[in-house]
This record gives structure tokens, sequence and C-alpha cells, in this order.
């Protein structure tokens, strides 16, 4: 791997038993990466696009509304200090939503 940021210093790394020398920007990767990997691991157990819609419609989709609701998701339980999954945040999210909608529905027809 090229770095402007790492030297090329080596760590002392345990694989499996064993301690093997890495590259510190190798290490410095991996462990970023699974930030990454988990997001969208995270986005992906309930993603609401179908088949039918056009690739790119879903390239946009995927990166505003996924990753939005995972981000969402993350502050609303590091502020809560509480532990919930993410179909269940997507739940409480569409509910929380569809309720203000209807109050507003309901305000509107009382005019």
């Amino acid at each position: 791997m090229i770095s402007t940021k790492h030297t090329s210093e080596a760590v002392e790394n345990v694989v499996r038993g064993k301690i093997v020398k890495k590259p510190k920007v190798v290490i410095d990767y991996n462990t970023r990466k699974t930030a990454i990997d988990l997001s969208d691991q995270m986005s992906s157990y309930s993603n609401p696009l179908r088949r039918s819609t056009k690739w790119y419609r879903k390239v946009a989709l995927d990166a505003l509304l996924n990753i939005a609701v995972v981000n969402s998701m993350v502050l609303f339980n590091t502020i809560t200090s509480s532990k919930m999954s993410i179909t269940a945040f997507r739940t409480s999210l569409s509910n929380n939503y569809l309720k203000k909608k209807l109050l507003m529905l309901k305000a509107l027809c009382k005019q």
C-alpha cells in the first residue's frame, strides 16, 4: 500500500497464535475498514429498494436513505445509551413519521 501519512514501520501483530510483522498502514486500514463494513452490513438488513427501480435511483436512494438511517441510529444509540437494532430503529422511525403526518392530516380536516 502507498501512503503519505504512514512510514514503512512494521508492527508486531498476533495472528492465529503467532507473532507476525505487518506494516502499520495495513493495520490502520483494517481497523478503519471494519466500521465501513459494519455500516454496510446494518444498512443491508432492511433495504427498502426493489428490483424494479433503475440502478441509478438505487444508488442515490442507498446513499441518501440507508446511510442516513444508519448514522441516525448510531447517534440515537449513543445519545440515549440504548441498544436498538437497525430494523427496530427503521420501524420506529417510520411509525413516528406516519404519526406526525396523521396528526397534520387530522388538523387539516378539522379546518
